[in-house]
């Protein structure tokens, strides 16, 4: 799958095809498999930790569908994104992160990218 470096703007299937077609585009081999459009994504940061750290490699699936209790990539209005456990409380959704020392957010009106299916962690 796909190695790209920031959660993307726009559809994310196409950037997907547009990554495939770039020949600097990296890709890392999974023993099982998942969706046509997944792809891998560097975790930055620590709000994961310690279940994801900082240069942890997360494969995200955009088809596959977001539930309670998922660990999900997520983009707001300006195209940030972050990587959250999304939570479902009195009808409302959250975005949890792992590490207490961060707030718990609202889902609000964030685009959920897609679900975190695997992650990959270098140590060299």
């Amino acid at each position: 799958y796909p190695i790209l470096g920031k959660v993307p703007a726009g559809e994310p299937k196409l950037c997907i095809e547009a990554a495939r077609r770039s020949p600097d585009t990296e890709y890392i081999a999974v023993s099982k498999r998942y969706g046509d459009h997944a792809f891998f994504l560097r975790v930055t940061g620590d709000s994961m930790a310690p279940l994801f750290v900082d240069g942890s490699l997360v494969l995200v699936d955009p088809d596959w569908p977001p539930d309670h209790n998922e660990i999900v990539v997520v983009r707001d209005e300006n195209d940030e994104g972050t990587v959250k456990r999304l939570k479902k409380d009195g009808g409302e959704w959250f975005l949890v992160p792992e590490n207490d020392r961060y707030p718990i957010k609202s889902l609000g009106n964030k685009v959920i990218v897609g679900v975190v299916m695997m992650a990959v962690r270098q140590f060299h």
